[in-house]
C-alpha cells in the first residue's frame, strides 16, 4: 500500500536560465535510498507557483537505470518538458507495507530493467497520431502520420559511404533490438528506443544507429556509431596513423528524407552559437575547423605527420529560389551550432557541430543530409579498434520544440543532502571551500578546473582539442614542463586516475553542471577513441584503455594511443618506448557513475569491457604456450605469479579490484565480489612483516596505497551488504597492518626529493591517498582511532597547504589527483559504524606463501592440458607473432 498522506518532496533545480517560452526538453538523474521506492507509481512529478499554490503534475518519461539488491530502485533517470515554473519537485510516495513484500529473490540485472525485444523482420509502434515502422529485411526505417504518409525515412541507401578511392559502400542492416520505457502519469509505455545494428559491405567497418523516440514531446534522439572492428598491426609497438589496420575512406552522410508537405514559406536555419537565423531554400552549412586560436594545431597532424586543415571557421550558403534573390549568399564565421528549421514543421541539429569538425548540414528538396564526415580533399582515417559516435536531435513539430533551446539538455540537479542520504558510492562526500585559500582547502584547488583562464576548457584552447577524435580528451598540459619549444606540445591524458569520476563527483556534490558536461564529453570520447574496441590482437590488448601519451614526449602521430615512430627513446628511467594498453592503466568507476547519471548502455558496456580486458591480463587465456611465458617472466615486476597464485602489489591489481567492483554493482552477480575476494586474500596477509616489501623505495613501490585505497572500498561494499565475514576481517587486518607501518614510516614525498626522479607537486597531490587509508583504518579499527586519524588529517592539511601556494596546481593531473581522492577524510569521519569491528587476529599463512613454485607449475599445466584445445594454441601464437 503506498502512503500518499506524507509524500517526500524532493526539488528539482535547472542552473541553466530559461531563454524563451518555448518549452525546453530537460532531464534529470535522482538516486534512492535502498528499500525506498519499488514502483515507478511511487513517483511524481509536480510544478506548483509560489504565488498562488497551484501545483500541476506534468508529464515525464521514467527511465529505471540501477536496482539495489532487493529489488528497489537505485538511480532513475526522467525526462521531461520544462519552462518558467518557479519551482519543480518530484514526489515520492513511501510504502506503507513491509517492503520485503514488495520485493523479490531475484537479482537484477541488464535484460530485467527494461524490456527488450528483438527484431528479426518488422516492427511497428504507434505514439500519438503518429506510427514508426522498421523493416530489418528492407532496410528501412520510417514514421508515418496519421494519414499513413511518411514524415521521415531513412534506409541503409541513406547511410552513404565513400571509400578511399571514391567508390561507394553499401551499407546493410543486420538486426535489431528495442526497449520501451513508461510514463509517469498513465504508466504505459510513452517513449521507445530501437537499436539497429549494420556492416557496411565488403570491409570491417560496423554501424550502430540508435533512435530514441520521446513520444509525448515530438523528439527523436539519434546516434550513429561507426566502428573498425579489425585491429592495427602496430609494429614494433607503435600506434601510428597510417597502420595497415586502419580504414581510409572520403565520406560518410546520412539522408533523411522528409515530407513533401509545405506549411510554412521557407527553410530556416537558426545559428544557436551566434543567435543568427537566415531563410532559404536550400542550405549549405559546413564546418571546416575550430574556429579557434590554434586552428592549425599539430595535435591535427595525418598520418605523415602534416597537417590538412587549411581553412578555419564555417561558411554557410543560403539560396532563395525566387526572382528576387537567384544568387547565393555566402555567410563566413568561426564557430557555428546549427539548427535547421523545415518547411514542413520538422527540426533537425547536429550536436556538438563545430567541437566534432569537419560537419556539414544540408537541406535540398526536402532532403537533410548530414555530413558526419564531410567529403573534402583528404581523407579520414578510423583506426584498429577505433570507434566513433555522432548525436542528432529531430522535432516531428518545431512549434512545440524547435530544437533551438534543446540542442543539448537543461540537466537538472538534486540536492547534495538528499544524495548524501542515499549512500550511493564510497568516497563520495563534500568539503566546502574555505575563505582564505592559504588556510588550505582542496575544494579551492579543484574549483580550478572550471575557472575561464586556467580550467579544463581553456586548456582545449591551448591546444586545440576539438574535431572528431580529439573533442572531450584533457590536455595533459603538466608534460610541458620544461619543455622549451615555441610550438604547441601535444599530449593526450586519456583518463589517467579516473577524471570522468572527478568531475561527475563535482557535479554531484556541487550541483554544477560545467562538471557534467566535461564527464560527459570526456566519456564519450573515452569509449569511441581511447578503449581498443577490437577481438583479432592479443587477448592483453583487446579491450584495453590505452595509455596517455608517453611521458615528456608529444603524440605526433600516434593521436591517443601512447607510443608513435616518431619519439625518442631513452628519456627516462625504464622507458618502454612502446608497447600496448596495460593494467596499470585502466579506470571504470567514471564510467560506471556515468551510466548511473545518464542510463548511457554504452557506458555500462564499457565498464564491463575494461573489466573483460584486464581479467585476461592478470589471469591470462588458459593456453599451455602462454604458461610457458609466464614461467619464463615470472619475475617480471607487476605479473601474477600463476605458480604460487600470488597477484603483485600495485596500482594494476587496485585496478583489477576496482573494476570488478564496478561490474559487480552494475550486474550483482556475485562472482565478481568472490574474484575480488581471492585477488586480495593472494596479494598481502594481514600478519606479513612489511619491511620486507621494501616500501621506503617509493619510485617502485609507491602505489601500494592505491591498493589498499581498493581494498578501502571492498570493505564498504562488504559493510553495506552486512556481509562481516572471513574475508572482511582479513582484508580488514591486512589495511591496520598497512596502517601501523604508515603511522612509524610515512612521510611526505617531496620532504627527501633525492630519491624521486622527478620530484614535482605530483607527489604532494598523491599524499593525499595516505589521508584516505589512514582515514578508513581510524574507522575499522577497534583501537588506535586517534593516531590514525591525526596522521591522516595531517597529510590531507599538508597537501592542501602546499597545493595552494603552488604555481603547477592547475596542470591536468594535479587537478584530477586531487578530485580523484578528496572526500575520504570527511566520509570515514562523519559516518558511523554499523557495528562494532572486532579486534584483529593472527592468520594462518596465505596458500600464496606456502606454495612451490614447481609444483604450482605442474598443477596448472595439468588443468590446463586436461582443457587443451590446439585451435586456441594456435590463434594464441598467430597472435603473439602478427
Amino acid at each position: 500500500m503506498i502512503d500518499i498522506q506524507h509524500p517526500i518532496q524532493l526539488s528539482i533545480a535547472h542552473e541553466q536560465r530559461f531563454q524563451s517560452a518555448q518549452q525546453q526538453c530537460c532531464e534529470v538523474s535522482v538516486p534512492l535510498p535502498q528499500s525506498l521506492v519499488f514502483n515507478p507509481e511511487q513517483l511524481s512529478l509536480v510544478v506548483s507557483k509560489d504565488d498562488d499554490g497551484i501545483t500541476k503534475t506534468i508529464d515525464a518519461i521514467c527511465h529505471i537505470i540501477d536496482y539495489w539488491p532487493d529489488n528497489s530502485i537505485k538511480w532513475f533517470k526522467l525526462t521531461y518538458q520544462y519552462c518558467h515554473q518557479p519551482r519543480l519537485y518530484l514526489n515520492i510516495t513511501k510504502l506503507q507495507t513491509d517492503t520485503s513484500d514488495a520485493a523479490t529473490n531475484t537479482l537484477i540485472d541488464a535484460t530485467n530493467i527494461s524490456d527488450v525485444i528483438d527484431v528479426t523482420d518488422n516492427y511497428s509502434y504507434k505514439g500519438g497520431a503518429n506510427t514508426l515502422t522498421l523493416s530489418v529485411a528492407n532496410n528501412r526505417l520510417e514514421i508515418l502520420d496519421d494519414n499513413n504518409q511518411a514524415i521521415l525515412s531513412l534506409d541503409a541507401k541513406a547511410l552513404k559511404m565513400t571509400d578511399s578511392t571514391g567508390q561507394p559502400v553499401a551499407a546493410d542492416f543486420s538486426q535489431a533490438t528495442v526497449t520501451q520505457q513508461t510514463n509517469l502519469i498513465n504508466h504505459n509505455s510513452s517513449a521507445v528506443t530501437l537499436v539497429i545494428n549494420g556492416v557496411f559491405s565488403e570491409t570491417l567497418v560496423q554501424f550502430q544507429l540508435t533512435v530514441d523516440w520521446l513520444v509525448p514531446f515530438d523528439l527523436i534522439k539519434c546516434q550513429l556509431q561507426i566502428h573498425n572492428s579489425n585491429r592495427a598491426i602496430h609494429q614494433g609497438g607503435k600506434w601510428d596513423l597510417g597502420d595497415k589496420g586502419s580504414f581510409n575512406f572520403k565520406a560518410l552522410s546520412i539522408d533523411l528524407h522528409t515530407a513533401k508537405k509545405s506549411p510554412k514559406e521557407h527553410n530556416t536555419l537558426t545559428d544557436v552559437q551566434n543567435n543568427q537565423s537566415y531563410i532559404g531554400e536550400n542550405i549549405v552549412c559546413e564546418q571546416f575547423s575550430s574556429g579557434g586560436v590554434n586552428w592549425q594545431s599539430p595535435v591535427h597532424v595525418n598520418h605523415n605527420n602534416t597537417l590538412d586543415i587549411n581553412k578555419n571557421g564555417y561558411s554557410l550558403n543560403i539560396e532563395l529560389q525566387d526572382t528576387l534573390h537567384k544568387d547565393p549568399k555566402e555567410i563566413t564565421g568561426l564557430r557555428c551550432q546549427p539548427v535547421l528549421s523545415l518547411k514542413n514543421n520538422l527540426s533537425i541539429t547536429l550536436n556538438k557541430f563545430w567541437q566534432n569538425f569537419p560537419k556539414s548540414l544540408t537541406v535540398k528538396d526536402n532532403i537533410v543530409s548530414l555530413g558526419l564526415f564531410p567529403a573534402t580533399h583528404y581523407l579520414y582515417e578510423l583506426q584498429g579498434g577505433e570507434k566513433k559516435t555522432h548525436s542528432f536531435w529531430m522535432s516531428l513539430d518545431s512549434s512545440n520544440n524547435d530544437l533551438t533551446t534543446s540542442q543539448n539538455i537543461n540537466r537538472g540537479t538534486v540536492a547534495w543532502d538528499w544524495i548524501s542520504q542515499c549512500h550511493l558510492y564510497p568516497f563520495i562526500e563534500k568539503e566546502k571551500a574555505k575563505e582564505n585559500a592559504t588556510l588550505g582547502s582542496l575544494q579551492t584547488i579543484t574549483d580550478l578546473g572550471i575557472e575561464n583562464t586556467s580550467g579544463f576548457i581553456a586548456k582545449r584552447e591551448k591546444l586545440d582539442e576539438y574535431g572528431w577524435r580529439h573533442f572531450g580528451e584533457l590536455y595533459a598540459d603538466h608534460e610541458t614542463a620544461g619543455y622549451k619549444g615555441e610550438d604547441i606540445f601535444v599530449s593526450h591524458y586519456n583518463n589517467q586516475y579516473d577524471p570522468i569520476y572527478g568531475f561527475l563527483r563535482q557535479y554531484l556534490t556541487t550541483g554544477n553542471t560545467k562538471w557534467f558536461e566535461l564527464a560527459d564529453d570526456l566519456a564519450t570520447h573515452v569509449k569511441d577513441i581511447d578503449i581498443y574496441h577490437t577481438s583479432l590482437d592479443k587477448n592483453e590488448y583487446n579491450g584495453g584503455l590505452f595509455w596517455h601519451t608517453d611521458h615528456y614526449l608529444q603524440a605526433f602521430t600516434s593521436t591517443h594511443r601512447s607510443y608513435s615512430k616518431h619519439q625518442a627513446s631513452n628519456v627516462y628511467q625504464d622507458h618502454a618506448g612502446g608497447g600496448g594498453p596495460g593494467g596499470q592503466h585502466c579506470y571504470t568507476t567514471g564510467l560506471y557513475l556515468h551510466y548511473c547519471l545518464t542510463g548511457n548502455q554504452s557506458s555500462k558496456d564499457a565498464v564491463l569491457t575494461l573489466s573483460n580486458w584486464i581479467t585476461h591480463i592478470y589471469e591470462g587465456s588458459n593456453t599451455c604456450l602462454e604458461l610457458l611465458l609466464a614461467f619464463k617472466n615470472r619475475h617480471v615486476a607487476g605479473n601474477k605469479n600463476h605458480f604460487t597464485g600470488q597477484y603483485p602489489l600495485d596500482r594494476g591489481i587496485a585496478n583489477y579490484v576496482n573494476a570488478l567492483l564496478d561490474s559487480f554493482e552494475l550486474t550483482q552477480q556475485p562472482d565478481y565480489l568472490t574474484q575480488v575476494q581471492n585477488i586480495l586474500t593472494n596479494t598481502i596477509h594481514p600478519n606479513e612483516d612489511l619491511t620486507l616489501r621494501g616500501l621506503q623505495d617509493v619510485e617502485g613501490t609507491w602505489f601500494y596505497t592505491v591498493l589498499l585505497q581498493a581494498l578501502c572500498r571492498y570493505l564498504q561494499v562488504k559493510e553495506s551488504r552486512q556481509e562481516f565475514d572471513q574475508h572482511f576481517y582479513y582484508c580488514r587486518d591486512c589495511l591496520l597492518n598497512f596502517a601501523d607501518w604508515m603511522l612509524i614510516h610515512e612521510y611526505p614525498y617531496l620532504e627527501k626529493p633525492d630519491i624521486l626522479e622527478y620530484p614535482n607537486d605530483t607527489w604532494t597531490a598523491q599524499d593525499l591517498r595516505k589521508a584516505h587509508v589512514l582515514a578508513a583504518a581510524n574507522y575499522y579499527s577497534p583501537d588506535k582511532k586517534n593516531q590514525y586519524l591525526t596522521k591522516a588529517q595531517f597529510f590531507q592539511q599538508y597537501v592542501a597547504d602546499k597545493l595552494n601556494l603552488a604555481d603547477t596546481k592547475t596542470y591536468t593531473r594535479i587537478l584530477v589527483l586531487v578530485m580523484q581522492n578528496q572526500g575520504a577524510l570527511k566520509l570515514f569521519q562523519t559516518k558511523k559504524p554499523s557495528i562494532a569491528f572486532a579486534a584483529t587476529r593472527n592468520w594462518p599463512p596465505a596458500t600464496y606463501q606456502q606454495a612451490s613454485l614447481y609444483a604450482g607449475l605442474l598443477k596448472v599445466m595439468a588443468k590446463r592440458l586436461i582443457k587443451l584445445s590446439p585451435r586456441a594454441e594456435t590463434d594464441w601464437l598467430k597472435k603473439r607473432l602478427a
